[in-house]
């Protein structure tokens, strides 16, 4: 079984939609040599995407909600950022006791309060939801390929030459597609989990030592202003700073931050 996006299958429509010309369309679509087609999906991975399309169904009607909430304490002078960050200020508006609000005002304003903070509520189960899976599934951790999706990765160099002008989301996406339609075309391939907690470590070790680099350097600058000049080696740092501490040399609080610092 072989299953085929319905955007790669709309441009063989010849007429009007209708079962007997959407056979011939995806017959049409199936023999063509370069179409690409969708992965079966596993059960888990139904459950990942429906968990995805539930939480944004859910989205949607909390932010209705809050800008509707928004816009009718606005007629009344009452006005705050959008997002539901900023929930809190118009909740606080609502509960003060400044008059400005008529009573009706105020039970309606709590009821579009008490149906935002039930939406929360679910959005906030299912993120955490979302969340132990992530830890627990390797496959949730990319969700384009939970959607059925082939990931195919490009490195950034290969996509450089296909910009066309300013570099902005469109010309970016122009640039990867034209990018991925090239036949010598390298991917890179995906990375298991193992092999991402191996590159982090690499990463933080490098990070790491280029912190110690710059604290060596620091002090063998300040040593150097003082006419104590070491070689750029860490393993003839420590000996010296000893140096300098036995023969109580003139440079107490140099050495001082700089026995604090290595």
């Amino acid at each position: 079984m072989r299953l085929i996006a319905p955007a790669y299958v709309k441009p063989f429509v010849k007429r009007q939609k209708n079962d007997m010309a959407d056979a011939a369309a995806i017959a049409e679509a199936a023999s063509r040599p370069t179409m690409r087609f969708v992965a079966v999906k596993r059960e888990a991975q139904q459950a990942a995407a429906m968990a995805y399309r539930t939480r944004d169904l859910l989205v949607r009607p909390r932010t209705q909600t809050i800008n509707a909430l928004r816009a009718h304490l606005a007629e009344r002078g009452i006005v705050a950022p959008t997002g539901p960050a900023h929930v809190g200020r118009l909740a606080a508006a609502i509960d003060g006791d400044d008059g400005i609000l008529p009573a009706a005002v105020r039970d309606l304003a709590r009821l579009l309060l008490d149906q935002i903070a039930g939406l929360a509520e679910k959005i906030a189960g299912l993120d955490s939801e979302l969340r132990k899976r992530v830890t627990t599934d390797d496959a949730a951790r990319r969700p384009l390929s939970e959607l059925g999706h082939e990931v195919r990765l490009i490195s950034p160099q290969f996509v450089t030459p296909y910009v066309k002008s300013n570099k902005n989301d469109r010309n970016d996406a122009e640039a990867i597609c034209e990018a991925v339609g090239r036949p010598s075309m390298r991917f890179v391939p995906q990375k298991s989990p193992e092999q991402l907690e191996i590159q982090a470590v690499h990463r933080i070790r490098q990070r790491l030592i280029s912190d110690r680099t710059r604290l060596v350097n620091q002090i063998r600058g300040l040593l150097a202003e003082h006419g104590v000049v070491i070689a750029r080696d860490i393993s003839r740092l420590r000996p010296a700073l000893h140096f300098s501490v036995n023969h109580r040399m003139k440079l107490t609080s140099v050495i001082a931050t700089a026995m604090m610092v290595r």
